[in-house]
């Protein structure tokens, strides 16, 4: 049966279905439209916002966004008067231009353009939304046509054209004008002329066409070695499709500036004497611990000098710059600066015929010194004879708390050359590390111990034995405390060292770790350290270092030169007498003696085989033992393991199979160690 008035009702069912679709072009639109960009750069800021480098997108290219009113209005009139004159006018699409291009690709001839900037903005958003190229078509023409009247829709002319000018492919992986202006004429898009508002202009019909490059359009530096260090954490992130990736750091720019600037100034006098010579430094805040400046690098391009290597991470030999951990753990164990420490020919019978014989830098011996010269001259043999009291072990696990976590082996692995640098850090957790000390580390105890070796350091009398008037390792006025250090065969200087307000380290040395003859920290790296440190505080008022609770100054004589009354820092509570180095008859071991081997037999129980033990001690060290209450305490690789009275030092130990190294100890005094052997006896 035929259906009356069907006209009205096909005209009816056409126009729903197509307001249907209208519905669904402008719903697609609309998810076009607000489709992230993927043209993403990450960018990184110093503490106060400012740019500190840029990595563009390794698939798209660089691009940086900037407001309307950023760029210049001879530009904004340039665009307009070439790409499109009646921007103001329409509202998004050209009819009659579009009509032209219609009626020339229905006729079948090659597609032709005509869009307005809204037009080819649509076209941009089309591309990022499909990961790629529109093809030149009629759908796709429709298409940018629907995406355009959206975007009149619900964005502002001056927004159109602000992101158009951010989005529009200028050549060369440069997208925007700001990338453009930078690359192209050195400016921001803000201050260009004229003539180049003209010339740039052109490059959007012609965005392909050769033209200099005045900067490197992938990376754009302040910090380039941070840069890496930011952007090797965001390697294998799936490329962001949204806004820039901003990596927000504690850098400030103008220390930043200054440390860059500094080293690349010492490091061309330097290079007159060594023209190998690289360097690095870095700065942190001592109060909250934050990053002030990295410079890995003096100049980043040079590769004849590995510039690009960050060399504040790159793995080197400290030298002496761990000695100052050594004393801190001496004072931990109620030592003081006064402490006196013996600086003479040693040597040390380590297993297996090893043996090690420290030596000074000097080549010479200087007899009994306080901790404050030795640590202040950074003399060797005092560091090595006082480490080896306080044991390897807690030595390593003090500077892993530290944070020296480059140190990974096991402490028998470095040895008592670990205070002069036997193992290998980086100058960025070095000068953390230093940091801490200046901070005053956790707890009473270590806040002391913190500020005696922060005393020594800043102390330029101290040190005038070994490096004289050193101007360079003090500033005017304001209290730093500082120490270098060189690494075997000179491969490595250092300079460490910290003020209340900052720490800063300096590495020198060349890249492929061959020795710098002649060269030390003191000449290499401290020329350094004090012209960052100089420029830090200008301007600011000194800080004194605070001593905490607990310590104060006495005078006191020193037990093998009564000549002269001196003043030092100790405890209130610990006794203050200076430790003289007993002589080796007045303490020692009678049994085991060092190298002694035991055998036990398995088949008999280990209480019967115990190890017989017995020390001397003389009249003097029984008399403060009695009147000090000091029992005698037997120590099996730095640890009690058993105690006797003073008067009756004889002990009975029960060890396993291995290697030991045992000593008696009364108060601080402790024996010479012996180290033996115990082995068990394989049944017949």
């Amino acid at each position: 049966m035929a259906v009356k008035n069907s006209g009205p009702f096909r005209f009816g069912v056409g126009m729903g279905f197509l307001f249907i679709l209208l519905l669904i072009a402008f719903f697609w639109a609309e998810k076009v439209r607000t489709f992230p960009d993927p043209r993403a750069n990450v960018r990184i800021l110093d503490r106060n916002g400012r740019l500190l480098a840029q990595q563009a997108s390794e698939k798209y290219g660089l691009r940086t966004w900037i407001p309307l009113e950023g760029m210049a209005a001879s530009l904004i009139e340039a665009v307009l008067n070439q790409e499109d004159r009646r921007f103001y006018r329409h509202f998004g699409v050209d009819p009659f231009a579009t009509l032209r291009a219609l009626t020339k690709n229905l006729r079948g001839g090659a597609p032709q353009g005509g869009s307005t900037i809204t037009q080819q903005l649509a076209k941009i958003l089309l591309e990022n939304w499909r990961g790629g190229r529109t093809p030149r078509s009629l759908f796709w023409k429709t298409a940018e046509a629907v995406v355009a009247l959206d975007c009149e829709l619900h964005w502002s002319k001056r927004d159109i054209l602000e992101r158009y000018l951010n989005s529009v492919y200028l050549g060369q992986r440069l997208y925007g004008v700001e990338a453009a202006s930078q690359a192209y004429f050195g400016k921001s898009a803000r201050d260009l002329s004229q003539e180049e508002s003209v010339a740039l202009a052109g490059h959007l019909r012609r965005p392909n066409q050769e033209r200099e490059i005045l900067v490197l359009p992938q990376t754009v530096f302040l910090a380039p070695h941070l840069a890496q260090m930011s952007l090797e954490r965001l390697h294998g992130v799936e490329e962001n499709r949204g806004s820039d990736r901003v990596v927000r750091t504690s850098l400030d720019a103008e220390i930043q500036t200054l440390a860059a600037r500094t080293l690349s100034r010492e490091m061309h006098h330097l290079r007159e004497t060594d023209p190998k010579l690289q360097g690095a430094v870095v700065v942190v805040d001592v109060d909250s611990g934050e990053l002030k400046a990295l410079v890995g690098s003096e100049d980043f391009g040079d590769a004849s000098r590995a510039g690009q290597v960050n060399h504040a991470l790159a793995l080197r030999q400290p030298g002496s710059t761990l000695k100052p951990f050594t004393y801190f753990l001496a004072f931990l164990h109620h030592r003081n600066p006064a402490s006196l420490v013996l600086d003479a020919p040693y040597h040390f019978y380590l297993a297996e015929d090893r043996n090690y014989t420290p030596r000074n830098f000097d080549r010479r011996y200087h007899g009994l010194l306080s901790i404050r010269e030795a640590l202040a001259n950074s003399y060797n043999i005092p560091a090595v004879l006082t480490l080896a009291e306080m044991g390897t072990s807690y030595y390593l696990e003090l500077l892993h708390r530290f944070g020296l976590l480059s140190l990974k082996e096991s402490y028998d692995h470095y040895g008592l050359a670990l205070t002069l640098g036997s193992g290998s850090v980086t100058l960025l957790e070095l000068t953390q590390a230093y940091r801490i000390l200046a901070k005053g580390g956790e707890g009473e105890e270590e806040r002391k111990a913190a500020f005696l070796v922060t005393d020594i350091l800043s102390d330029p009398e101290a040190r005038r034995r070994a490096f004289g008037d050193a101007e360079l390792m003090s500033l005017d006025r304001q209290p730093a405390a500082v120490k270098t250090g060189t690494s075997h065969d000179s491969r490595d200087a250092w300079a460490l060292g910290y003020t209340p307000r900052y720490a800063v380290g300096v590495w020198a040395g060349h890249p492929d770790n061959s020795p710098m003859p002649g060269l030390t920290g003191a000449a290499a790296a401290v020329p350094i350290w004090h012209g960052v440190m100089a420029r830090l505080h200008e301007g600011l008022r000194p800080l004194a270092f605070q001593a905490p609770p607990g310590l104060e100054r006495r005078a006191f004589c020193r037990a093998d030169d009564c000549g002269v009354a001196k003043a030092d820092w100790t405890g209130k509570e610990t006794p203050f007498r200076p430790q003289v180095p007993p002589p080796e008859e007045s303490f020692r071991l009678l049994a085991p003696t060092d190298g002694d081997r035991f055998l036990i037999d398995g088949e008999i129980p280990r209480e019967r085989q115990k190890i017989f033990c017995q020390a001397r001690l003389s009249s003097e060290l029984q008399k403060i033992a009695r009147e000090e209450d000091l029992p005698l305490r037997w120590l099996i690789d730095g640890k009690e393991v058993a105690r006797s009275q003073s008067g009756d030092p004889r002990a009975f130990l029960d060890l396993a199979p291995g290697r030991y190294e045992l000593r008696a100890a009364v108060g601080e005094f402790k024996t010479r160690a012996a180290r033996v052997r115990v082995e068990e006896v394989a049944a017949p």
